[in-house]
């Protein structure tokens, strides 16, 4: 780290200089834009601008990509903030391919397609970073995400097949929420007017994509106890019900109020207590994991394990984003 000297001048105008070899670097001369900003911790970054809203691009030549190559190409270059993608295909895009794309696309909020021709598909996100709340999304997410845990958690206890294949088809809609938010996270890194459009700071952009990806793991969770609702032949035994949805109950709970401390500005002393609670229902859960072994079916018992393990995993989860309320906590206890 380099430490330099802040100068005053014309007796109103504090100044400092750049590092040349930086300076070089970066293309940066007399005359060139430079854009700034301030972090909550006080932390100035500097970085050289493209100029004034503009666009992100890619231009990729996709002819040897299978399906699935095609379709990480699309997400990675959304999630990485391109907001214009030039799908090029030297032979021509056959139907499928331009299927591929499409069934792609859909799964992306804000993104069509908004060109085409023999050789190429353009995609354009189409969403203004202003009319975009990181907050709201990530809150609708964590909805989302426990309404799938307890219809999935009913459609096993019930053996209701239609259920669980209605949460199953709603884990595309958990999919496309966060990543709409790892979207933004990713782009704020590289992208200081991002962060000015948005109105979040990026140490806030962090914790909002930290409790995203927790909320979107209880939603696989969710996914993963329908599909075995969808593959069991009877509904589980009542003793084994009763214990499930009891624990289950508990681990939504913690999923709840923990997050409800980092998206609603609830009494951080509750994530505390948050912890407390997951570290109980973890063993309360893991009782009932050792009761399994007096079960004669294997396969039964192995799927109901699946099943607590699901619920101790989404406990998890919660307590995870309770540690991330704790370190805000301190973190903003530092900036005052």
């Amino acid at each position: 780290m380099e430490a330099r000297k802040v100068q005053l001048a014309g007796g109103a105008t504090f100044t400092v200089s750049l590092p040349k070899p930086w300076a070089r670097e970066q293309d940066v001369e007399a005359g060139s834009l430079l854009y700034l900003s301030s972090d909550d911790d006080g932390t100035l970054v500097v970085k050289p601008g493209e100029g004034k809203g503009a666009e992100w691009t890619a231009t990729i030549d996709v002819t040897t990509y299978g399906s699935e190559q095609i379709r990480e190409t699309i997400r990675a270059s959304y999630i990485g903030g391109v907001d214009r993608i030039t799908l090029v295909d030297r032979n021509g895009h056959d139907a499928h391919r331009r299927a591929v794309i499409a069934d792609t696309v859909a799964e992306l909020s804000g993104v069509d397609v908004f060109e085409t021709t023999e050789t190429q598909i353009v995609l354009r996100n189409l969403i203004d970073a202003r009319n975009v709340s990181i907050a709201k999304n990530v809150v609708r997410l964590r909805l989302v995400a426990l309404a799938m845990q307890r219809d999935a958690v009913t459609a096993v206890i019930r053996h209701d097949r239609t259920l669980a294949e209605q949460v199953i088809d709603r884990d595309r809609e958990a999919d496309r929420l966060f990543t709409l938010v790892m979207r933004y996270f990713r782009r704020s890194l590289a992208d200081l007017r991002l962060v000015e459009r948005i109105e979040e700071s990026r140490p806030e952009l962090f914790e909002f994509y930290y409790v995203a990806r927790q909320c979107e793991r209880i939603a696989d969770h969710a996914g993963k106890m329908a599909r075995i609702a969808t593959q069991q032949s009877t509904p589980p035994d009542d003793t084994f019900a009763e214990t499930y949805a009891e624990l289950a109950s508990r681990s939504w709970r913690i999923v709840d109020t923990a997050s409800g401390v980092v998206l609603a500005d609830a009494d951080v002393e509750t994530a505390y207590r948050t912890s407390i609670t997951c570290d109980e229902l973890v063993a309360d859960v893991e009782t009932a994991e050792r009761e399994l072994y007096t079960y004669e079916s294997a396969s039964e018992a192995h799927r109901y394990g699946v099943l607590l393990d699901s619920v101790k995993r989404t406990a998890e989860y919660g307590n995870n984003v309770a540690e991330m309320a704790i370190q805000r906590e301190i973190r903003e206890t530092m900036a005052q």
